[in-house]
């Protein structure tokens, strides 16, 4: 897909100083495999997706009620080693609903005391019914371009270091309203998936492909190269939102809470997009900005089909 002149004069506000060109991407790296969920550097995972507490000896567990309706929801053949536990005494109906679908699909389905789910959740909000499932492997980020390749509209949603799980969650949540083809998330210094994560996000990351990166600015060059715009949410960007057209094929960057996009990203972008907010409010939480671009997104949809 060719990247044809943006719809808006590229612009920057560097040194309190506005610029008409952004610096050239450099050119992307050698193709790499797609980063996976493992222990790897990073050492064993205590916690991965879902209302989910993992332990290395034990399994994988997403616990709560609609995680575990979720996650059930998801396995599809992949069940080998999954298995169900429920407390001990009467059922919640929903709970019981989760047993009777378990036991339907061949899962291993046992009674167990509070105490024991206490333990395995972390002390964590189960319900009464927690999952053991297979390990989680994150999306390729090549696989998420690749995916991309013959749509008329795609958009990204790419974060740049977004610690908060709790903003992490609604992002995910927003994405998967607002029909986001991916999410992606550096490796480091950035919220992973969690068990919080898992239960702001209501159960969408278990549907949304999500990929984490060594190296993020590389996958912006990767990107564009398959011919996506760049948008970067800052609160000095250059373009107002309401004066933005979006079109083809777009990745919204959100950066971290306090400091924003970083350096490199920065300079990746075609647009520096700013949100008017009245001047008694000094910014947006990132996951209601995040949300208010998403939106946008779906709307330059809206509009092209109606044209």
């Amino acid at each position: 897909m060719s990247r044809e002149k943006p719809p808006v004069r590229l612009a920057q506000v560097r040194n309190n100083r506005r610029v008409e060109k952004v610096k050239p991407a450099t050119a992307p790296g050698p193709r790499r495999e797609g980063q996976r969920a493992s222990a790897g550097k990073e050492g064993p995972r205590t916690q991965r997706r879902g209302g989910r507490a993992e332990k290395p000896d034990e399994g994988d567990w997403v616990y709560g009620i609609n995680p575990v309706n979720e996650a059930l929801t998801a396995l599809g053949d992949n069940r080998s080693g999954c298995e169900l536990l429920v407390r001990e005494g009467p059922l919640n109906p929903r709970v019981a609903e989760l047993k009777t679908s378990a036991a339907r699909q061949g899962l291993r389905v046992r009674e167990v005391a509070k105490d024991k789910l206490d333990a395995l959740t972390g002390g964590g909000n189960h319900q009464g019914v927690a999952l053991r499932t297979n390990p989680f492997e994150y999306t390729d980020e090549l696989d998420i371009l690749a995916s991309c390749k013959g749509l008329e509209h795609a958009t990204l949603l790419v974060l740049d270091g977004v610690q908060d799980p709790h903003n992490f969650g609604a992002l995910l949540r927003s994405a998967a309203a607002f029909g986001i083809k991916g999410v992606i998330i550096p490796r480091d210094r950035a919220a992973q998936v969690t068990p919080t994560v898992m239960r702001i996000a209501a159960g969408a990351a278990f549907h949304m492909p999500i990929a984490r990166v060594t190296n993020l600015a590389r996958f912006l060059d990767l990107a564009k190269e398959a011919g996506f715009w760049l948008y970067g949410a800052a609160a000095d960007g250059a373009v107002s939102l309401p004066k933005v057209q979006m079109k083809g094929h777009i990745a919204l960057l959100m950066g971290a809470e306090d400091k924003g996009l970083r350096r490199l990203s920065r300079e990746r972008c075609d647009v520096l997009v700013s949100i008017p907010i009245e001047s008694t409010t000094e910014s947006l939480n990132v996951a209601v900005a995040g949300g208010i671009l998403m939106y946008a997104s779906v709307q330059r949809e809206v509009a092209a089909e109606e044209e």
